[in-house]
Order: C-alpha cells, then sequence, then structure tokens
C-alpha cells in the first residue's frame, strides 16, 4: 500500500476539517428550521461541503502554483488575482447549486445574502488555504531536491576518495613488476590504463550497471593477476538476470579488494576468490568469497569497507546490508540491497 507523504495527509486532513465543520453547522441550521428529514434536505447538508472540501483541497493550490518560477511582485499580484478569480467563480457556482438543493427542501433562501456571505467567508478561505497548501507542497518539494543534491554530493565525494585509492594500490603492485618481468608490467599499464577509464566513468554517475560493475572488477583482477599470478584463483557464479540492473558504482570492487589484500595476498600458496550474484525475490546479494589467510576480525574495516558502507546508507538507509564472516573454509562478504526492477 502507498503510504501518503506529509503533506498530503494535511491536505486531506484541512479538506476534512472543511466538510465536517461545513455539514456540522448545516445540519444544526436545519434542525433550528425544523425541516422534515427528506433525501433533497440530504443532498442540501452533504452534497456542497464535499463540493467546498473538494475545492479547498485540489482548486485552491492551483492557481497559487502558475508561473512559480517566478517570484517578483507582479507574478506575485498575478497569482492572487488569479486565486480570488477562480475561488470566486466556484463558490458563486456552488452557490447556486446549493440554493437549488435548499429550495427543494424546503428552504427559503435570499440569494444576494447568501452569494456575498459565503463569498466573503468561504471565497477568501480557499484563498488563504490554497497559498497555504501549495506554498507548503513548494517547500516540501524544495527541500527533497536539496537533499538528493545534497546525498548525489556526498556520494560523488565518496567515490573520489575511493577512486585514488583503488589507483595508487594498482601502480603499487605495477612498481614491483616493472624491474623483475617488464612486459607483465606493460600489460598492466595498459589494464591500469582501462580501469582508470572505467572508474573515471563509474564517478560521474550515481547508477552503473552490475554488467559494468564486473568489467571494472576484470580489469581491477587482470592487474591482480600480474602481480599474484597462479597464486590468484578466480571464479565467477553470476546472475544473468542482474547483468543489467542498476546499483552505485563499485560495490564489488572493494569486496574484491579486501579479500585479496587480507586473504589471499599474505597466504604463501594464494588462494581461490569466488564472486557471486544472486536474486533473492525482492533482495540481491551480492558475495565475494575467498580462502587463504582465516578471518580476522580485529583488523577491522579498511579505508574502502568504510567508505562502502557509507555510500550503501547514503543510496539505500536502513535497507542495504554489509557484512564480513568466517564461513570455514572461506571468509564471506556480503552486501543484500533492494531489488528495484
Amino acid at each position: 500500500m502507498t503510504r501518503l507523504s506529509p503533506s498530503t495527509r494535511q491536505t486531506w486532513a484541512v479538506g476534512g476539517v472543511v466538510f465536517g465543520l461545513s455539514a456540522l453547522i448545516l445540519f444544526w441550521e436545519d434542525r433550528g428550521a425544523g425541516l422534515p428529514w427528506t433525501g433533497w434536505r440530504m443532498a442540501a447538508d452533504l452534497l456542497p461541503p464535499l463540493a467546498y472540501a473538494l475545492g479547498f483541497l485540489w482548486l485552491a493550490p492551483a492557481p497559487w502554483r502558475w508561473r512559480q518560477h517566478r517570484n517578483d511582485h507582479l507574478a506575485f499580484a498575478q497569482r492572487v488575482l488569479l486565486a480570488i478569480g477562480v475561488c470566486g467563480a466556484w463558490i458563486m457556482g456552488l452557490v447556486w447549486v446549493d440554493a437549488w438543493l435548499r429550495v427543494r427542501a424546503g428552504w427559503v433562501i435570499n440569494l444576494p445574502y447568501v452569494m456575498v456571505d459565503q463569498l466573503g467567508s468561504y471565497g477568501l478561505g480557499m484563498v488563504a488555504v490554497g497559498a497555504v497548501i501549495a506554498a507548503r507542497k513548494r517547500a516540501v518539494r524544495e527541500r527533497e531536491e536539496v537533499r538528493e543534491e545534497a546525498v548525489i554530493a556526498q556520494t560523488r565525494l565518496l567515490q573520489g576518495q575511493l577512486h585514488p585509492h583503488v589507483l595508487f594500490n594498482a601502480l603499487n603492485g605495477l612498481l614491483e613488476l616493472i624491474h623483475t618481468d617488464p612486459l607483465r608490467a606493460e600489460r598492466g599499464v595498459r589494464n591500469l590504463s582501462d580501469l582508470l577509464r572505467r572508474t573515471l566513468r563509474a564517478s560521474e554517475q550515481a547508477r552503473f550497471t552490475l554488467g559494468e560493475e564486473r568489467a571494472l572488477v576484470e580489469d581491477y583482477l587482470a592487474l591482480e593477476s600480474l602481480r599474484l599470478g597462479p597464486r590468484l584463483g578466480v571464479e565467477w557464479e553470476w546472475e544473468p538476470r542482474l547483468q543489467n540492473h542498476k546499483v552505485p558504482p563499485l560495490l564489488l570492487q572493494p569486496l574484491v579488494e579486501n579479500a585479496i589484500k587480507h586473504g589471499i595476498s599474505p597466504a604463501a600458496a594464494g588462494g581461490m576468490l569466488r564472486i557471486q550474484t544472486e536474486l533473492s525475490g525482492n533482495q540481491i546479494a551480492l558475495r565475494v568469497l575467498n580462502s587463504g589467510m582465516p578471518y580476522n576480525p580485529q583488523e577491522g574495516a579498511g579505508l574502502g569497507l568504510k567508505n562502502l558502507a557509507s555510500r550503501l546508507s547514503l543510496a539505500f538507509g536502513p535497507h542495504a546490508t554489509l557484512r564480513v564472516e568466517p564461513q570455514a573454509p572461506w571468509t564471506v562478504a556480503m552486501i543484500l540491497i533492494p531489488f528495484q526492477g
């Protein structure tokens, strides 16, 4: 079930108050006049208040949204005049309908008096309430836009912090090969160029397909394979349905880097790296498993994992999970995020 926003709930509350008070006043007046309870009386007591409430809810704010991008005095005066005209025409039309229903119900109507009275109360009330509702909706929309821009800016800042971290580690690996194996170092430079191009593209986007994420990780693993050689084994268990699903960039890469740095690289025999994606119901599971050195919780989270946790929180709030735990003979790093298909 779709949850109504606070501003929408408040708008409906205003309409409900208008309808309830109007109907209550009319019922009380009819009771004092001693009119018989008929279908016409029920229609006269319920339909006009309902129309007034709908006018307050939807019609009254509409003139105040006209040319809302302009905040000069002329545009404001134009909105005021438009609101008075629209709300006045609505009230006059309702007075005619209300008078016709009341005559049918047995009332004697002084139409000019009723029209002036309704224009002075409900008409001006519609103008004022419409201005308040429109201003509140605009303020809520502007706050949401500012919040979204702040989240995007913070996410890009975090991505900008992560990219040099990734590249510096790759350069350090290449430095080890320059003197020992120049040809492999040359291949590594090409791989580094591809990695740089993909990470720069990732920094410009709020969302990345998982297929692009895999290509970036493959570039990174090509660099690490040059450094580790046969000590690094890689297996992919990839869910094809997720290939084009968009997620925040650089989710898998920090997990892969962490697995190699703490699990595979320090082990004399190296280890196996297994990368999995799985779609289960309304959740996506991204897992990176590694053998090699056993998991040591005392080491804590490095820069990459702390950065990743912050970006997940910005993107998904409490609906994302990141955890690293031992599952012998593996160390398992897992991300759970909502499937937004």
